[in-house]
């Protein structure tokens, strides 16, 4: 279950700093910390992954008047990265954790000085289509990307696990999740009827105030591009996002969107899909009861959970620490280390 957070008030359409579009149709506000629902999520459920969005290079509260450069961000994260790694994976040795009843023993004495902090959290990483740079390909575990077309995604795929092998990664251990929203019903007919009603029940100048936030851009009054000889409309656009947001769009009876998420796999090589909603409840309920049948049969969906209570981690690469091969994995504190390897070197 992704959660996505938002930095504040969407104030490009329209702006500067007008916020009243994004207000009036609760566009993406108001949104609370997302890091309190996790716990009490956790505390009730077993084999269900957790994402939560959290940026670190939010500009306004630093005291800027404008947004980091998108290259510069990447090196701040990059630096930002590394800094917990060594935090993470440096501050427990192997062994560390006793877990003795019998002795009433948590941790041996001599190692608690430096426990102060778990191993390395599992970690997504959101990249841009037909963007990748050395952050992403080196440090990438699960990424996910989104684009409008198998063919187009093949392309960002490819881009980040090239650059892994570069960087002494093995590409199998980096898997991609693409963004997709999915609107199913019993048949076509009725499902295109759905997105309809969705679409008059839509909030037009919310819909502009989520694209001048995502994209940064201010949509003019009357712009008109053009894409696979479909003119894009301020209208055209409106609707598009309105169902489901910028992904792309799946939509009709279970066959027609098995059938056409098949080559999505086969062509773009993405590992799976995060699938946005359209209607919360409503869509996920759609698609366990129309689509995940279908999957199943036709063997693409898994039948029954393989492992309870796998972590996030065991279930993407089948391990439970960073592989080798990881860059974060040089600042583990081996078992038997009083100072880790990285300090030694330094």
């Amino acid at each position: 279950m992704f959660i996505a957070d938002t930095l504040g008030r969407y104030n490009v359409y329209k702006g500067p700093a007008i916020v009243v579009p994004s207000l009036s149709s609760g566009a993406q506000f108001p949104v609370n910390d997302l890091l309190y629902l996790i716990p009490a999520l956790a505390a009730v459920t077993k084999n269900l992954i957790f994402g939560v969005t959290a940026s670190v290079t939010a500009a306004r509260n630093h005291g800027l008047t404008e947004q980091i450069p998108q290259d510069e961000r990447y090196a701040i994260a990059h630096e930002y990265l590394e800094v917990l790694y060594k935090l993470w994976e440096g501050s427990f040795r192997d062994g560390a954790v006793l877990a003795d009843q019998e002795n009433t023993s948590m941790f041996p004495v001599r190692t608690s000085v430096s426990l102060l902090h778990s191993a390395l959290p599992f970690c997504f990483r959101q990249v841009s289509p037909r963007r990748g740079t050395r952050l992403e390909g080196s440090m990438a575990r699960p990424s996910s990307a989104g684009d409008q077309a198998p063919e187009a995604t093949r392309g960002t795929v490819d881009n980040i696990r090239n650059i892994a092998k570069r960087e002494g990664r093995d590409p199998s251990n980096i898997k991609v999740i693409v963004g997709i929203n999915v609107l199913v019903a019993a048949t076509d007919e009725d499902a295109k009827a759905k997105r309809e009603g969705y679409i008059h029940f839509a909030d037009d100048e919310g819909a502009l105030a989520l694209f001048g936030g995502w994209l940064g851009v201010d949509c003019p009054r009357n712009s008109t591009t053009s894409t696979e000889n479909l003119p894009w409309t301020k209208q055209r656009i409106v609707e598009y996002i309105s169902v489901g947001g910028l992904q792309a769009k799946l939509i009709g009876s279970p066959t027609t969107v098995a059938e056409e998420l098949e080559p999505w796999v086969d062509i773009s090589g993405v590992d799976g899909f995060n699938l946005a909603h359209s209607t919360n409840p409503g869509t996920f309920e759609d698609i366990i009861e129309f689509l995940l049948p279908e999957l199943r049969r036709r063997g693409l969906f898994r039948a029954k959970v393989e492992k309870e209570g796998a972590t996030a981690r065991e279930m993407c690469i089948v391990s439970r620490r960073l592989p080798d091969d990881y860059p974060g994995s040089q600042f583990k504190r081996r078992a038997g280390e009083e100072v880790p390897q990285y300090q030694r070197n330094e």
